[in-house]
């Protein structure tokens, strides 16, 4: 930390002083995702009674998902079945 900021004491800084600090790391600045994931862990922390209904809608959006991709693959399956049968013919 320098003592005064004023031009003499920022050349010496400049030209030899550096030496002497100690590093610091400096931290990234905060993006928005961060913002956001600290407002999730505070509305969590105050009202966990609401997390359980946050987490059976995320398991059901899920489920369907899940259900979906199935049925849509063998829906996928079943035509291309059912072409190669055609083709054998």
């Amino acid at each position: 930390m320098l003592p005064a900021v004023d031009a003499t004491t920022l050349i010496h800084f400049a030209s030899d002083g550096f030496r002497n600090a100690r590093a610091e790391s400096i931290p990234h600045p905060k993006t928005p995702f961060d913002d956001f994931t600290e407002w999730c862990a505070d509305w969590l922390r105050e009202n966990p009674e609401k997390a359980y209904l946050g987490v059976g809608i995320l398991a059901v959006l899920v489920a369907g998902a899940v259900f979906c991709c199935v049925r849509s693959s063998r829906q996928a399956a079943a035509a291309a079945n059912k072409k190669a049968n055609k083709k054998k013919k």
